[in-house]
Parts: structure tokens; C-alpha cells; sequence
């Protein structure tokens, strides 16, 4: 009797700090989880740049939160739970008036497309990065140009093409033609020069 006892007691223990951590998480604007926290800043710099309510898909691509769907979505789930924001017309996003005080004033001036598109290389692969700043001009190219100017085995393409999907997914790139590539315009959410 005394060891299940013991065990009752250790399992009640263990419960009320579990859901007292977990109260003080949600009721304290410093406890956001990292991943959290970067969906939150990812909204208000793209507010501070004129994005009133970013689309979800770019919250996701601009904070990194690319493996699943599935994840990005519960992680928002859990922010807006926690109010930090809300859901807006056509998948887009609202940060709200705590989820503005969470991070504070963003100074603009310090958002320029390269810190944006810095942030965005930070997602790739080295070989991937090396596409995309050869695309930063903004200009439509030949594929194959880039392929051979980026020293990718002409004979076998397949990894080159792996380095274009993945940025496809990301939203990085549009195939105006079958033949060609060129960054998105959302590489460029302050204008291209």
C-alpha cells in the first residue's frame, strides 16, 4: 500500500507542475517557445514593411517553418490560443495588440530586401544559395545558363533540379516558361531596383 501510494503521489506531483509551467507559459509574454517567437517577429517585420496581413504561406517561408504544413499550422493554432494572433480573410494574418508588445517596436529602416533575402538564403543549401544570387538581378534566365555558369554536372541535372524545387516550394522562384527561372516577387517586398 505504501508504494502505490508513493506512485499516486509522484503522479500528482508531476502533473501539477506540468500544468503550472504550462499556465505560466501561456499567461507570460516572455515564454514564447523559439519557433513561436520567430512566427510572431516573421508577422511584424512584414507588417513594419507594408504588409498589413501577410499571407500564411509567406509567414511560413519567411520564418523557415518549411518541413510540414501540418506543424506551421499548430504553431499557429498555439499563438492565436495564446493571443498573440488572429486569423484573417483569405489565409492571411493578424498581429495583435499582445503580439505587438511581444516584440516591440520594428524600425523599417533596418528591413532592406538584402536583410530580408539573407534571411531567405539562410534556408538553403549552399549550392541553392549560389541560384539565388544569381537570379537577384530580378531577370527571367535560361536554366541551363544558370546550370553551367554554377558548375552543375551538365550530364546529370537532377541535383540542380532538386535545388530549383526546393525553392520553388519556399515560394522563392516562378518558371515563366518551361525553359526559364526567376526569383518571386516576394524576394523582393521592398521592390526590385
Amino acid at each position: 500500500m505504501g508504494k502505490s501510494t508513493n506512485k499516486a503521489r509522484k503522479l500528482t506531483a508531476s502533473s501539477a507542475s506540468k500544468n503550472s509551467a504550462k499556465y505560466q507559459g501561456s499567461s507570460s509574454l516572455d515564454q514564447l517557445k523559439p519557433k513561436l517567437h520567430i512566427i510572431v517577429q516573421t508577422i511584424a517585420k512584414l507588417v513594419a514593411i507594408g504588409m498589413e496581413c501577410p499571407l500564411r504561406k509567406d509567414v511560413q517561408s519567411f520564418s523557415g517553418n518549411t518541413k510540414t504544413e501540418a506543424g506551421f499550422t499548430k504553431n499557429l493554432g498555439l499563438l492565436r490560443k495564446q493571443g498573440f494572433v488572429e486569423f484573417g480573410a483569405g489565409k492571411s494574418l493578424i498581429l495583435t495588440e499582445k503580439g505587438s508588445k511581444y516584440i516591440g517596436t520594428v524600425d523599417p529602416s533596418s528591413l532592406t530586401n538584402e536583410s530580408i533575402q539573407n534571411d531567405m538564403k539562410d534556408m538553403l543549401k549552399p549550392k541553392a544559395r549560389n541560384i539565388f544570387d544569381a537570379l537577384l538581378d530580378g531577370k527571367e534566365r535560361n536554366r541551363v545558363v544558370i546550370a553551367k555558369e554554377l558548375n552543375y554536372d551538365m550530364n546529370k541535372l537532377s541535383g540542380f533540379e532538386k535545388d530549383l524545387s526546393k525553392m520553388k516550394t519556399l515560394g522563392f522562384l516562378d518558371f515563366p516558361t518551361k525553359k526559364t527561372v526567376k526569383l518571386a516577387n516576394k524576394c523582393f517586398p521592398l521592390g526590385s531596383s
